[in-house]
């Protein structure tokens, strides 16, 4: 069984004219809140619509050789048809890729002329290289307007035309009017581009296969191999900043986050040592934007999207790393209402779960702190405990074990910031300072600087005397002998930088610890003139 694709009409080509425009008259968008625009004098970029008329021409043909094939206007395929004979090798060695053959009409025929074959469909093994990123890397070489760039992929107007941005700059350009064969469309969808038009691709790597993942993300699976997570995340009385909503074990699938109503929260993404793969130390992501995080594309969506006003997070996986899903809170919103679900392989779900202590007291006695409990693994069935490594090896998700939280306001007392680097490396001067203020912290975590006269305890130092020691200093060594025994010569000798800290006396150091004005280590010598002495020759001798 083949899948193939059929050019069932002819194809014109889009004549492409190079000419200047304004960057904002044409097509921009923006990521990451800067103006990404078309080169000004990058050839322009096709009409969409003329790309989807094009795709219709493709007509899918499923069977044998010897099946019989319909065209577009759905008339049986006759005619005196020659043999089909390959006209282009497989475009790609691994992950799908396109083949395309060529039949002649010896007379009056209907039906295709050309059809395209799926060819090396396996996955690609090891770390290999997108293949859009490599065709856009084929130009770094290449110099635009005299200048040289480190070029990537850049989602144009149309998804099979080869576009590229420069690294460390807020402009794209169009290399090509169409990527190779084989390459896809976007990294949501399993589509190929082929002959500069985006063709469906079932998630077998087969062009016209309409066989897609199941939640478990097993191809043409029924979604019996994995089982749903679903909950909700509705704590009250939310402190501002950043608060854990789940962990996504590795092999996640199926992932959605989603907001319940609309607020100025965000969400946020980390790994387990707390490093943010997206809106962390509060800086926001302000549009959509897709993001490769542990292994799979996470598509962020933002509240300026009109058709879904609240954010959500979409991810096919599966994942490679524990990952935790955060709600970042802002004062004024409502209580947080988020949902999630995704889905974990039954391979991974073993009768082991884990259960909590109770939230410990406050960590802090004023002010805003943090609770914690403790989760421990127990066996499902007869609730006995057993060595939390059961759990972790078993990738069972780990709940939710920390939180915010206040007390009351603090007394005013004295903030000592850390001392500054010392004002010199040694002599009798230097000094260091730190800065002092009273201020008080609330029970929301707010901090506030307030007048002196409320802090009740004495002022803390502001400034302190360092590294006050004697200075590094050059040492000589005695001269050499003249280097000549008459005449002009010279006298040598060593000079070195020694401490001269109490307890360190004499101890080598760097030259450069010591001051630039270094000793002359080279003089002048003469011992007199060389006069009264010559050289004399004698006989050879035998």
């Amino acid at each position: 069984m083949r899948l193939l694709y059929y050019l069932a009409a002819v194809i014109c080509c889009v004549p492409v004219t190079i000419r200047a425009w304004n960057i904002f008259t044409f097509f921009s968008t923006k990521q990451e809140n800067d103006q990404i625009s078309l080169y000004p004098a990058s050839p322009l970029e096709a009409d969409p619509a003329l790309l989807r008329n094009r795709r219709q021409a493709y007509q899918v043909y499923q069977g044998g050789d010897t099946s019989i094939t319909m065209d577009k206007t759905g008339r049986v395929e006759s005619g005196p048809w020659g043999p089909w004979s390959l006209e282009k090798e497989c475009s790609k060695t691994c992950g799908g890729g396109v083949q395309m053959e060529r039949r002649s009409c010896n007379g009056e025929c209907t039906g295709p002329s050309t059809r395209y074959i799926s060819c090396n469909i396996q996955e690609c093994t090891g770390n290999v290289k997108d293949f859009r990123a490599i065709q856009c890397s084929e130009y770094d070489d290449t110099p635009l307007d005299g200048n040289y760039y480190k070029w990537l992929p850049y989602p144009g107007k149309n998804k099979c035309e080869l576009t590229c941005k420069p690294d460390n700059a807020n402009f794209y350009y169009k290399w090509a009017d169409k990527v190779i064969d084989g390459t896809r469309c976007d990294h949501r969808t399993n589509d190929i581009c082929v002959e500069g038009v985006c063709l469906p691709v079932g998630c077998d790597n087969k062009l016209g296969s309409a066989m897609k993942n199941d939640k478990c993300g097993k191809c043409g699976g029924d979604g019996s191999t994995c089982k749903t997570v679903e909950g909700y995340f509705d704590e009250r009385n939310l402190s501002p900043g950043y608060h854990n909503i789940i962990r996504l074990p590795i092999g996640a699938t199926s992932i959605l986050v989603e907001e319940l109503h609309s607020t100025t929260n965000s969400l946020a993404i980390k790994n387990t040592t707390d490093y943010y793969y997206l809106n962390g130390n509060y800086q926001i992501q302000l549009t959509d934007k897709d993001l490769e995080i542990g292994g799979t594309l996470f598509e962020y969506d933002t509240r300026k999207n009109l058709d879904h006003p609240f954010e959500k997070l979409t991810a096919k996986g599966p994942t490679t790393e524990e990952l935790i899903i955060a709600l970042l809170f802002q004062r004024g919103n409502r209580d947080g209402a988020i949902k999630y679900e995704f889905s974990v392989p039954l391979e991974d779900e073993i009768p082991y779960i884990y259960k909590l202590d109770q939230w410990s007291s406050c960590s802090v006695t004023c002010g805003k702190g943090i609770q914690t409990r403790t989760p421990y693994c127990i066996e499902n069935t007869s609730g006995q405990r057993v060595s939390d490594d059961i759990c972790d090896e078993h990738n069972v998700t780990k709940p939710i074990s920390e939180k915010a939280c206040e007390t009351i306001n603090c007394e005013a007392e004295w903030y000592k910031g850390e001392w500054e680097p010392c004002s010199a490396s040694c002599g009798e001067s230097g000094t260091q300072y730190r800065v002092i203020y009273c201020h008080q912290i609330f029970l929301d975590g707010k901090r506030i600087t307030i007048d002196d006269d409320n802090c009740s305890t004495e002022r803390p130092t502001v400034q302190r005397p360092c590294n006050r020691f004697s200075c590094p200093e050059w040492q000589a060594g005695p001269w050499s002998a003249c280097s000549e025994k008459c005449g002009d010569a010279f006298q040598y000798r060593s000079v070195t930088c020694r401490s001269a800290k109490e307890g360190e006396e004499g101890k080598l150091l760097p030259a450069e610890a010591c001051n630039n004005e270094t000793m002359e280590t080279q003089r002048n010598c003469n011992l007199g003139p060389c006069q009264g002495l010559n050289f004399i020759t004698t006989q050879w001798k035998l």
